[in-house]
């Protein structure tokens, strides 16, 4: 894909060059890092925050980048003379609210992209981590035209998912590739200015998002996200540039990491679909979230036992489970074709549910009213999906590919 815009790279085009074959200047300048070290309680913390964001600014040097820091509770030796700083005088603001003191900052420059982080997180650079070592400069070389769909693009997060299969694939050889992303970790994000390219703004949430009983709640940084796919500037990850936590271990704000995806459960699913329509849903195992179901029931195979089951169509996948040596099989009609999470409200209601255990089992464990085991014994989580119907509005690439 090539754009068309008026601003050219030096020496890739002239004036007889053909307005379809030039190339758009990535202007992508500037980093923008929320900055503040902690409780004053805690030296050691403090202290060894400063120690990963000085290392942190070594690494924005490296890529020319100009720093500007939102300091909160900043000590005057804790300047830095070559770095621009929009001081907070008053209470420490949660990570959200401090990130709208810098997106006032940049919607008002001329940048297509920067790069948002919090203060200990830049990109891997071992050999290993392949385009990673320099995608700052990797991505100033791409035609803006190109991200006309992406708002916001997060590096893969090696805490969470491993890199070396993907990086290994020899797709990434040729193309850069990114995917849409329903959750997205604010700690290293690559911003586009979409006042520029659309006249539109986009703030983290203030009100939903904060701290509650000393807790800083989850989430501020997906709902922002959330916000851009409404506009139609999808967010994205990509594993051609890999995410490097310094202070994973030293957290600010949370000092206790067990219970945060419980707290994503229970807060921020529930506080996302009453802000913008059923856009989540959960369960155990897998859902198909775009074909629905007209059938529900149960059947027995020697391997598996007596399972509840789903169908589109009763006799069809009658004959196929019994096909396959199942036996006891028998379904029932629902009102209309449904997704499994929508029906399960309706099984709870059924006579099938009131009068058979091992059916009622089956309904609690998808609805996470009984918690699921895997083999070795051990109680799987609840699992969240996307229903990207009501999240992307604007029906905007679920992959898009970039060649090199």
């Amino acid at each position: 894909m090539v754009g068309t815009g008026a601003k050219v790279i030096a020496g890739m085009c002239n004036l007889s060059t053909p307005l379809f074959l030039q190339w758009t200047v990535m202007l992508l300048n500037k980093i923008y890092i929320i900055s503040w070290f902690g409780s004053r309680e805690d030296a050691t913390l403090r202290s060894k925050r400063k120690e990963l964001h000085l290392k942190q600014i070594d690494w924005c040097r490296s890529h020319n980048l100009d720093i500007i820091v939102y300091a909160q509770d900043y000590d005057e030796e804790d300047y830095i003379d070559d770095v621009t700083y929009i001081k907070n005088t008053g209470d420490v603001l949660p990570p959200g609210h401090a990130r709208n003191k810098l997106l006032e900052h940049y919607y008002k420059t001329d940048d297509d992209f920067c790069i948002f982080a919090d203060n200990d997180c830049v990109l891997y650079e071992l050999p290993q981590h392949k385009d990673s070592i320099d995608f700052v400069e990797r991505m100033r070389k791409l035609d803006i035209a190109d991200f006309d769909s992406i708002g916001l693009i997060v590096p893969l997060n090696p805490a969470r998912e491993a890199f070396s299969q993907q990086i290994g694939k020899p797709a990434y050889d040729t193309d850069y590739t990114f995917r849409r992303a329903a959750r997205i970790g604010g700690g290293f994000m690559f911003l586009k200015n979409i006042q520029k390219h659309a006249n539109k703004t986009a703030y983290f949430d203030e009100v939903i998002f904060g701290m509650k009983d000393g807790e800083l709640l989850p989430g501020e940084d997906s709902d922002f996200a959330f916000a851009l796919w409404q506009l139609g500037h999808g967010s994205y990850t990509t594993c051609h540039a890999i995410q490097h936590e310094y202070g994973r271990k030293y957290s600010t704000w949370i000092k206790d990491e067990s219970g945060r995806y419980d707290q994503y459960i229970s807060f921020f699913i529930p506080a996302m679909n009453e802000k913008y329509g059923q856009i989540f849903v959960t369960g155990v195992g897998s859902s198909d979230l775009n074909k629905g179901y007209g059938w529900y029931g149960m059947s027995t195979h020697v391997n598996s036992g007596t399972r509840v089951r789903f169908a589109r169509d009763a006799k069809a996948r009658t004959k196929v489970l019994a096909y396959h040596g199942h036996t006891d099989i028998e379904f029932y009609p629902l009102p209309e074709p449904m997704q499994v999470p929508d029906m399960i409200p309706l099984l709870e209601q059924s006579d099938l549910y009131r009068t058979n255990s091992t059916f009622r089992n089956g309904v609690d464990r998808l609805s996470g009213k009984a918690g699921r085991q895997n083999k070795q014994g051990q109680m799987m989580k609840l699992k969240s999906f996307t229903v990207w119907d009501v999240l992307d509005p604007n029906n905007l690439p679920a992959k898009i590919t970039i060649p090199k």
